[in-house]
């Protein structure tokens, strides 16, 4: 997702062109409580649960211009307030969220809010819990979304190198706070926006050509040079998912819908999700079961029947001025 800062008061000032998630009209949060590391400074969890139930933590902003990432309860059908909060301490709003099969939350952002050239992407428990290991991406990129194979080794999309050049992808085996491997692509123009992985443990990025027009790019197995996803019929394309049938889901901000593609993902879409009109919707996902679809956009999230599209309910409630952007689910999909 094409990520941004922002400033009290003001709208979003993008880096590119920018899926707005939210820079104000939120509550503000409390100040950091003294005393903690550093670490811990970034995470505040306010009014958290005393148990975890399922949730979906989404990403939007306070009236201070700062992120903060709300769980909702999952699927209670209703605008429900926050179970808790994490609170960011920066104005870099992590462009996309993922939650690995412990239920843990994974967030790329800046280590130290004053230093804009740290990036990490932190691990955080269940239920807006405390910190715990980070990875380490200063010297690879700058973190816009995570997703994790099945054997547990979490792939971290940059949406730009160290250099501020095209995208790129760190791996990191599992443990590791240091990258092992950085893929790169001769077909990555400009940014990376959105990643997701496939049951065959196959990474695909959304991500912008040369001449910034959004495509799909492949890495087989997690490795080589990347591949073209030659689909067809979408506009400009931000997130990216998988239902448990393998069909590629696509969001697209321009045209606002989800374009559903059946493997082997050539040409046009299989099955379109029509979503709300003017919404600019930025990221989807699927529950569990794949009943529903949850969708990012200018106001919240909205849920939608899967795969009727059938629009459910809305969440707004604690949402900041301009939406949300990054999402995660917990339980997620098995894929």
């Amino acid at each position: 997702m094409r990520v941004f800062t922002c400033t009290a008061g003001a709208a979003a000032v993008a880096v590119g062109v920018s899926i707005l998630a939210g820079c104000s009209g939120g509550a503000a949060l409390g100040a950091p409580t003294p005393g903690l590391s550093p670490q811990s400074l970034m995470q505040q969890a306010i009014g958290a649960p005393p148990t975890d139930p399922d949730g979906a933590y989404v990403v939007t902003g306070t009236a201070s211009g700062q992120y903060v990432i709300n769980e909702y309860r999952l699927n209670d059908g209703k605008n429900g307030k926050p179970l808790c909060s994490i609170a960011g301490g920066t104005s870099y709003f992590p462009g996309d969220l993922a939650t690995d099969r412990h239920g843990n939350l994974w967030v790329p952002t800046i280590a130290t809010p004053s230093t804009g050239s740290v990036w990490e992407v932190v691990e955080y428990a269940p239920g807006c819990g405390q910190s715990m290991l980070s990875l380490q991406d200063s010297a690879t990129g700058q973190p816009a979304g995570v997703a994790f194979n099945s054997k547990g080794v979490v792939y971290v999309a940059n949406e730009v190198s160290a250099s501020f050049g095209p995208g790129n992808v760190a791996v990191f085996l599992p443990g590791q706070t240091s990258p092992s491997t950085v893929l790169t692509s001769p077909l990555i123009g400009s940014y990376v926006l959105d990643i997701a992985i496939d049951a065959n443990d196959d990474v695909f990025v959304t991500c912008d050509t040369s001449s910034f027009k959004t495509e799909v790019v492949e890495f087989a197995k997690g490795k080589g040079s990347g591949a073209a996803v030659n689909v067809s019929g979408f506009s400009v394309v931000d997130g990216i998912t998988f239902d448990n049938h393998q069909n590629m889901i696509l969001t697209d901000y321009a045209l606002a819908q989800d374009e559903v593609y059946a493997p082997p993902y050539s040409g046009a879409p299989t099955a379109t999700v029509p979503l709300l009109a003017g919404s600019n919707p930025a990221v989807s996902r699927l529950n569990k079961n794949n009943s529903q679809l949850f969708v990012t956009d200018h106001t919240g999230y909205d849920v939608y029947a899967y795969p009727a599209g059938t629009h459910q309910y809305s969440v707004t409630n604690g949402m900041g001025k301009f939406g949300a952007g990054g999402l995660a689910l917990d339980p997620k999909a098995p894929n």
